[in-house]
């Protein structure tokens, strides 16, 4: 996969075992995959002006964090150390925004903060959707090597694909949709 990658796995050998979960109460869970103890629960920003009606008496089901999470390693720094390395969770929030979010998930048993690595939703690209298909995270080939320059080399980098979503297009309001 890479430099550092062994290291990456080697580093990480003895980390909690995590499940994770998209309970449709808000948040993403991650469970100790041994004890079925919670290790960590996210509530990506934009769900949070809606988490008041889970209390309301007259709740009525809407949709929260109810996408399949996808987990996988990816190479995020420029060197070739383990810490170069991160084991990295995607996922939408399904039917409950238009949304996607990343988390390092390295060392769940260790989760803070910053360990949110980035949210995307439709406020920065009104073409995004309810994403309720699954993301990838994967490698791809973004720079020939080329024959002029003896110096260049093919470069790869690690992205995150995710599907627009339903309903990814604003009504203008004259029957064309944009």
């Amino acid at each position: 996969l890479g430099a550092g990658y062994d290291a990456h796995v080697a580093a990480r050998k003895d980390r909690t075992a995590a499940v994770y979960v998209g309970a449709n109460d808000g948040m993403m869970h991650a469970f100790n995959a041994k004890t079925g103890e919670e290790v960590f629960a996210y509530i990506p920003s934009w769900m949070g002006p809606k988490l008041s009606a889970l209390t309301d008496k007259k709740y009525e089901r809407q949709s929260y964090v109810d996408a399949t999470p996808v987990v996988g390693d990816a190479k995020i720094g420029s060197g070739k150390t383990k810490d170069d390395w991160k084991t990295v969770l995607i996922s939408g929030t399904g039917g409950g925004g238009k949304g996607v979010f990343a988390l390092d998930v390295s060392d769940p048993g260790n989760f803070r903060a910053d360990n949110v690595m980035w949210e995307f939703t439709h406020v920065n690209d009104s073409d995004m959707g309810y994403v309720l298909g699954k993301s990838r995270i994967v490698k791809m080939h973004v720079k020939h090597k080329t024959a002029a320059d003896s110096n260049s080399k093919d470069v790869y980098r690690w992205f995150a694909l995710v599907p627009a979503g339903a309903n990814n297009y604003v009504d203008t309001g004259d029957g064309i949709f944009s």
